[in-house]
């Protein structure tokens, strides 16, 4: 019995315990690499999507005429670029920083502008909200498309310019206002019938003396 004891605590005392609760991924190589591959590939790709948008507005500010087209690669500005060619406020494209609210209220100002670029360009609404809710689809087909920018003036909501909305404006005439008749020309009498019309009343005068 003793000899039995002896012996467990012997076994009891070589143990030693390991309370080390620590992960064995954070050391694994493979697993490092994995991750590093993973954020190098989401890292390209949303680099080589933000330049293939920024080509596509590119060309889209391009056909609207504007100097300043390079400002598509730059961040915030293309945006308020892309606001004015819209006939919108370009500080429309500051809303998208404002904590939390700023998301939402980007969505709702950019399916507006791109309705409004829509009809700009000769387009109807529902152009404008593929290009707000499917840039991927819309981009490319309004930059590389033949769609040629008609102004501001094109996104108005009767999808008629405003200037020739105000311009073909026709004011009716008064109702008590009366036309004139034209005036007829009268000739006048020469000097000779003058001489005969005095005296052929004279001459009516003297015989009615007479009698």
């Amino acid at each position: 019995m003793l000899a039995s004891l002896s012996t467990l605590a012997q076994v009891a005392t070589n143990y030693s315990y390991d309370y080390s609760y620590g992960t064995t991924t954070a050391h694994n190589p493979a697993v490092t690499g994995i991750a590093i591959g993973v954020i190098l590939f989401v890292l390209a790709f949303v680099f080589i999507a933000y330049i293939f948008f920024a080509i596509c507005l590119l060309k889209i500010f391009k056909k609207a005429g504007r100097k300043d087209a390079w400002a598509a690669f730059v961040p915030i500005y293309n945006f308020w670029v892309y606001y004015e060619i819209a006939g919108r406020p370009g500080w429309w494209a500051l809303l998208t920083l404002i904590p939390i609210a700023g998301g939402v209220i980007s969505l709702v100002t950019m399916i507006i502008a791109s309705i409004d670029l829509a009809k700009a360009f000769g387009k109807e609404a529902g152009y404008g909200i593929l290009l707000a809710l499917v840039p991927v689809i819309g981009y490319p087909m309004l930059a590389f498309g033949d769609a040629t920018y008609h102004g501001v003036e094109a996104s108005s909501s009767f999808g008629a310019p405003l200037a020739s909305q105000s311009s073909t404006v026709m004011q009716a005439p008064a109702p008590d206002q009366e036309a004139e008749a034209p005036v007829a020309d009268t000739p006048q009498p020469s000097d000779e019938e003058v001489v005969d019309q005095s005296a052929d009343s004279l001459d009516s005068s003297d015989s009615s003396k007479d009698q």
